[in-house]
């Protein structure tokens, strides 16, 4: 009967998951520390929209949402690239 225990992930793919996971992590710090005066910054009511500033405010959040997302992303890929580019030259020292 085979085996159906799974064997644990190898030590590229856990240091290249954990690099994801801090790059989403530092990429999401960054953007809500940073996100809410870039927003305010390019979002200003126009003048048209004194009483009612719904649809400012509706693709403010939206942009918002969209910029959370892509700072996930591009911190998760920065970490794995750097982290890539900073094993190599280690590896090589070793040997």
């Amino acid at each position: 009967m085979p085996s159906t225990e799974k064997s644990p992930p190898s030590g590229w793919f856990r240091r290249t998951l954990l690099q994801i996971q801090l790059g989403a992590f530092l990429g999401l710090l960054a953007w809500g520390l940073l996100g809410g005066s870039v927003i305010t910054w390019r979002y200003r009511p126009a003048a048209d929209q004194a009483m009612s500033c719904a649809p400012s405010v509706h693709s403010a959040l939206t942009d918002f949402v969209q910029f959370q997302l892509l700072a996930v992303a591009g911190g998760a890929a920065l970490v794995v690239v750097v982290g890539s580019l900073g094993r190599r030259p280690s590896a090589r020292a070793k040997t």
